[in-house]
């Protein structure tokens, strides 16, 4: 269709705007919880076709209505918040981990003290994948209650390997999404 750049991923609907899904395609989701030895997980999507677009909208600026109501429903009483770093240790905005924890824990401060030696998950064999190898690069004065944020969970490798660095700690995990058959956190 002529004028028309983007359609909705589901319905196909035009769009005259950067967006991926249609106003009638999106719902704000229900948060979901997991709980795998000491640490609650909280996200919002299976990694599948809605969630896909959705941490593509996020990457993109888009969906802030769904950040703010997540911000508004999950905690804003974290004492510390730890962004994961990603795979070409990018830092503050480019780090997406940090985007997200800085949107939704916009009054308090994003610790970012780790360095990713590992490199990026997809290039490994699935064999390899979730063996994430991370340097602690400054040591953080841990107050409860904690949240490790992640914008995309897959086999949970960093997450696992962070909450090991840091001790151990009782910590809550944060992400957009996160894939059920890759995901092994302890």
């Amino acid at each position: 269709m002529r004028g028309y750049l983007y359609c909705c991923y589901f319905c196909g609907k035009p769009l005259f705007k950067t967006s991926f899904v249609c106003e009638k395609c999106f719902v704000i989701p229900k948060l979901k919880t997991r709980q795998q030895g000491c640490l609650k997980h909280v996200y919002l999507f299976e990694y599948n076709k809605y969630g896909e677009v959705f941490v593509k909208n996020f990457k993109y600026g888009k969906f802030e209505n769904v950040l703010e109501s997540l911000a508004c429903r999950y905690v804003s009483n974290a004492s510390t918040v730890i962004a994961m770093p990603n795979s070409k240790n990018l830092i503050r905005e480019n780090n997406h981990s940090y985007a997200l924890a800085k949107k939704i824990f916009s009054e308090q401060e994003i610790f970012e003290p780790f360095y990713k030696i590992s490199p990026k998950q997809s290039l490994l064999a699935k064999k390899d994948r979730g063996k994430i190898e991370l340097l602690l690069l400054e040591k953080i004065d841990l107050i409860e209650p904690i949240i490790l944020v992640d914008d995309l969970v897959t086999s949970g490798g960093t997450l696992e390997t962070a909450w090991r660095l840091l001790g151990k700690p009782n910590a809550s995990l944060l992400s957009l999404c996160y894939t059920p058959t890759g995901s092994k956190l302890l």
